[in-house]
């Protein structure tokens, strides 16, 4: 099968990270590279047309981004455009580039199927999609869709015009999505909230490789008890939920970790001043994370399900966690599939109490126990949703999925 991946991954994660004020989430990144390894695994041929992940300037300090091979463990299967890095420049001259990739691309297949797949219904590159279609009639385009906006979305603080700029696009990006042919979704839910039940759609989590295994490092201080949690620090995330059941927990031998940024990272940092057991990491790189959970005795998701989005996403973070080794304690929601239910250490309910009462009965295990624990969810990631796993539910979707130019042969023969 011929894919071609409009992605928007970071060129190189540290580099990237490290030229940032405000860095572009890494979940995303790991999603679409995770998506592109499983497609690769079914022996798809794909190539990919990157955009850079990110931020415009001047929080990266580039302006002029430009084009190079993009490589996937060393070797060159796409492109990362170049564009010019200014807000709404950024826009037009990534959307004049991504339509050139397309066009080479394309007439490479003549009038084999070729599949157009994009990542969260993003603007710039699903445009360019439409518009390469009405000109081909061996296109499919499929949207791998993580999260929806607007009124099933998470709510996100915006203000000023660039804020109203950002709403209007989510919220077009959502009405473009319907246009494509067929979906990966997390969740049934997000096929009705988007009306395209009557369309094939396949629904799949986040795949996950586990690059690299690391042993669980213990703590030279046995008396330390460390909770962390690693990711967007957003309220509706369920921050203070976590900050309050913490606050709950009156032993001085615990302490909480908190890495990631969001809006409300100078509230945890302020926090983290005042309370020596609070210690905030800022926005720390993939494997300084991996290295801060190994040195942990529980990871914490502290998503409840008071929100509508709960119902219309998979926390990333969720498959992470599982794949560490280390216990994973959530609440139980809506988007998660009952196979979970045996990894994932519920509270009893979604109160302060029940979540300090399930963090400190797993961090008061013995180690060998926690380690039991631990490993038995990593090899549930392993074994069952690894990227291959998972993205054969694509593949065997897509190949059910006719062009139109198969279409017009059909009613040719008949």
């Amino acid at each position: 099968m011929k894919i071609i991946f409009c992605s928007m991954m970071f060129a190189d994660a540290d580099e990237n990270i490290r030229k940032s004020k405000k860095p572009n989430t890494v979940s995303g990144h790991k999603y679409q590279e995770n998506l592109l390894r499983g497609l690769l695994d079914n022996e798809c041929e794909v190539t990919v047309i990157n955009t850079p992940r990110i931020r415009k300037y001047p929080d990266y300090k580039k302006i002029l981004i430009k084009a190079d091979a993009f490589y996937l463990d060393k070797n060159v299967i796409g492109k990362n455009i170049g564009f010019i890095n200014l807000f709404v420049i950024n826009y037009i001259t990534q959307y004049i580039h991504i339509c050139r990739e397309l066009e080479k691309t394309i007439k490479k297949f003549e009038k084999e199927k070729v599949v157009l797949l994009v990542f969260n219904s993003y603007l710039i590159q699903s445009l360019a999609m439409l518009k390469v279609k009405r000109k081909y009639k061996n296109i499919i385009l499929c949207d791998s869709i993580g999260d929806i906006h607007g009124k099933y979305g998470i709510t996100v603080k915006r203000i000023g015009i660039k804020g109203k700029i950002i709403t209007w696009i989510e919220e077009l990006q959502d009405k473009i999505a319907v246009k494509f042919d067929a979906f990966v979704l997390h969740t049934k839910p997000m096929a009705e909230a988007l009306h395209i039940t009557n369309k094939p759609f396949c629904l799949m989590e986040c795949p996950y490789k586990i690059s690299f295994l690391k042993e669980t490092i213990e703590d030279k201080e046995k008396d330390r008890k460390i909770i962390m949690y690693a990711g967007a620090l957003q309220e509706d995330y369920g921050l203070w939920h976590l900050i309050h059941a913490f606050s709950l927990i009156c032993d001085d031998k615990y302490f909480l970790q908190i890495a990631g940024s969001g809006d409300m990272a100078e509230e945890i940092k302020q926090l983290s001043e005042k309370n020596d057991r609070i210690q905030y990491l800022g926005f720390i790189s993939p494997a300084e994370v991996s290295e801060y959970q190994q040195r942990a005795d529980v990871l914490v998701n502290p998503r409840t399900s008071a929100y509508e989005f709960v119902k219309y996403s998979f926390p990333s973070k969720i498959m992470e966690y599982l794949a560490s080794g280390i216990p994973y304690v959530g609440h139980r929601l809506p988007c998660i599939p009952p196979e979970y239910d045996l990894y994932i250490q519920y509270p009893k309910d979604e109160s302060d109490e029940a979540l300090m009462e399930k963090i400190v009965e797993i961090c008061e295990l013995s180690l060998e126990e926690r380690k039991a624990i631990g490993e038995k969810a990593r090899n549930f990631i392993i074994g069952e949703k690894n990227p291959k796993v998972m993205c054969k539910k694509i593949v065997h979707m897509l190949e059910g999925v006719k062009t139109s130019y198969e279409d017009e042969k059909h009613c040719i023969a008949k």
